[in-house]
């Protein structure tokens, strides 16, 4: 039976429908891919769980926009550097009671692995402790874009301090192509 305009019921189906939609709503979550080289080595920025790792991250607010949340979570080591960020990859997990939108951003480090690791330390890429499903997603993604766009841009001179040789750009170009 449809409900009239003057059924005491009327709108109640559009209110339970929002009353569900209101409940499932996603948490949203950023995560930063921070990388650096060091040594001839492709470094990321991982902070401890105590069970594995987690890639940096926070939680977006009111006050601030996605891309300055981000640069919050990166820090500001040195002083007064502006990291290289770059709004990566949105996704959608599921998990929990609900889901979660990861809104997630590849980043350089501007001091090189010199630099505070976003409140982590500096992990060698091709020796990752164990990662959630998702960071895992994020990471991985992270270098295939990374490897992809020092084929035509100069992202990999982020990776070096302001004077370098030409042989810490090689060694820059092999740590990320691996």
């Amino acid at each position: 039976m449809v409900d009239s305009p003057g059924d005491a019921d009327a709108g109640r189906p559009v209110a339970a429908a929002a009353a569900v939609a209101a409940e499932a709503r996603p948490a949203v979550d950023l995560r930063v891919v921070l990388f650096a080289v060091a040594d001839g080595r492709l470094l990321v920025a991982l902070r401890s769980t105590g069970v594995g790792a987690e890639l940096p991250r926070g939680l977006p607010g009111p006050d601030t926009g996605l891309d300055g949340q981000a640069r919050r979570i990166v820090g500001d080591d040195p002083p007064g550097a502006q990291p290289y960020l770059e709004q990566l990859y949105t996704l959608s997990v599921a998990g929990g009671p609900g889901w979660t939108i990861v809104v997630s951003y590849l980043g350089i480090a501007p001091g090189g692995a010199g630099a505070e690791a976003a409140g982590g330390a500096w992990t060698p890429v091709d020796d990752l402790p164990a990662l959630g499903e998702a960071d895992r997603m994020v990471l991985d993604y992270a270098l295939v874009r990374l490897r992809a766009k020092i084929g035509y841009t100069t992202i990999a001179f982020h990776l070096l301090p302001a004077a370098f040789t030409l042989r810490e750009l090689q060694d820059a170009y092999e740590a990320i192509l691996g």
